[in-house]
């Protein structure tokens, strides 16, 4: 069974997808025949990512979703995280985007408990810098630019083999001129808004002036009349 998953990942890596489905399924036959749970969930998972890559989305997340109880059970962090990622992948493809954030921030959590991530999971911090980009989230789109630059750092040191041939659509150069830009517009923006305030408390002390000078103003007069009624009512 070892080898049948061993087989059916690295046809999965290769594109191979046929051959990558028929050793997952094999292997599932073959867990389910002796009662193994956890080693149908993990041709399960398997079979999952395999499908993502043919573009059987529906299908894919019905089969995570199979796995997910069982690999949860276990403290398998590198693979629960990998479970996650897939189904992030398919709502992501689907555009049920806060369906995608949700599992990519669960990677995010797992990643914080390891320390490790495997380079295939970097897309979803991809994701969460687009999407908080998208929404105006300044200080969340930061947190994910900084939480990516981590991740590379960590599978340019433990995954030199692999850091090469990852499709990146921002690169560390790109990220670092982002998070300078995003750093550089909140200062600004920080500025302004204390000079907003200024302004605010300014105009507020003024218009306090303004009503304490009319109400003496307006009290004075008041009192000038009274008193000229006064008089009059007193030569009746």
């Amino acid at each position: 069974m070892t080898a049948y998953f061993a087989l059916g990942d690295t046809y999965r890596r290769l594109k191979i997808l046929d051959s990558s489905l028929s050793y997952d399924n094999k292997g599932l036959k073959l867990s389910k025949n002796i009662n193994n749970k956890k080693q149908v969930a993990y041709f399960l998972l398997n079979k999952g990512a395999t499908l993502f890559d043919k573009k059987q989305y529906q299908t894919s997340i019905k089969t995570l979703k199979q796995a997910l109880p069982d690999i949860l059970k276990t403290k398998d962090n590198p693979n629960k995280a990998m479970l996650y990622f897939f189904l992030g992948r398919n709502k992501e493809v689907l555009k049920d985007n806060l369906k995608a954030v949700h599992y990519y921030k669960k990677v995010d959590s797992l990643f914080l408990i390891m320390k490790d991530i495997h380079p295939e999971l970097r897309n979803g911090f991809e994701y969460l810098v687009k999407y908080y980009n998208n929404k105006n989230n300044t200080k969340q789109e930061l947190f994910y630019i900084n939480r990516l630059l981590n991740i590379d750092s960590i599978i340019n040191t433990n995954y030199k083999f692999l850091s090469k041939k990852i499709v990146q659509e921002f690169d560390t150069p790109q990220l670092i001129s982002q998070k300078n830009i995003l750093i550089a517009n909140m200062q600004l923006k920080e500025k302004n808004n204390k000079k907003i305030v200024i302004f605010s408390l300014t105009s507020l002390l003024l218009v306090i002036i303004l009503y304490a000078f009319n109400y003496k103003k307006n009290k004075k007069r008041l009192n000038i009349l009274l008193d000229s009624i006064n008089k009059s009512e007193k030569k009746k």
